[in-house]
């Protein structure tokens, strides 16, 4: 094999592992209808008005405005899963949020924890890998978001129980509306900090505002879907 056929045969080779988390969503759905990635971004209120922005495995970007009620729906024909989602709140906070398919992929304080989390602790940077407009090597697998997300849930057992929340409720794939009932009241009462690389998620009392109890405090680096056996 010549130099020149060695090289080129390495550089297809390094493009085709960069791309093998990629999934293919093209064509239409269902119905004849184009895939989308649609869901409600709210942290305990419906954040109106506001660009998401979806990037997909190969850096392709699209956006589009949520409503008032915080509903957006992006078309993802012809765009390659997994796909990273963000908004910003009038505030400037950044939400993001992982759809691994086409389907419902909520914005929210929670789904921002799994996100960060899911590249925290691979020693990755989401807002960092998300800004740019390279693809997403070695991106969240199908598998991965769900048992994370189990993670955290099994925290919030007594929290789910008090705000009516369904136990099978998923803070990414669920539907749900930002009413200030059920899930959305639970995001009301949720105070999530993120600093110098530790997050720690805080709740408050509905009936007296106060905060509560810290309920989980991490590190972006640990991984959350490790059992921890330390006595």
């Amino acid at each position: 094999m010549s130099r020149f056929h060695f090289h080129r045969y390495l550089a297809v080779t390094f493009i085709l592992f960069l791309l093998a988390g990629c999934n293919g969503v093209s064509g239409t759905g269902a119905g004849g209808e184009d895939p989308e990635v649609s869901g409600i971004a709210a942290e305990g209120k419906a954040i109106g008005g506001a660009k998401v922005t979806l990037k997909d495995c190969n850096g392709t970007k699209k956006s589009a405005n949520t409503d008032s009620t915080g509903h957006f729906k992006i078309n993802v024909k012809d765009l390659k899963a997994p796909f990273i989602l963000n908004v910003d709140n009038d505030k400037g906070r950044r939400f993001f949020s992982i759809a691994t398919k086409e389907g419902v992929a909520n914005l929210n304080p929670y789904s921002d924890v799994v996100a960060r989390n899911w590249f925290g602790s691979r020693g990755r940077n989401i807002e960092q890998e998300f800004d740019s407009n390279d693809i997403i090597s070695n991106p969240p697998l199908e598998t991965q978001v769900p048992a994370l997300i189990s993670a955290i849930k099994s925290l919030l057992v007594v929290a789910f129980q008090k705000f009516n929340v369904q136990s099978d409720f998923n803070f990414i794939n669920s539907s749900f509306a930002a009413d200030g009932t059920h899930f959305d009241q639970l995001l009301d009462q949720t105070l999530i900090k993120i600093d110098n690389g530790k997050i720690t998620i805080k709740l408050k009392d509905p009936e007296t505002g106060f905060l509560a109890i810290i309920i989980l405090e991490f590190n972006l680096s640990d991984d959350l879907t490790v059992t921890d056996t330390t006595p």
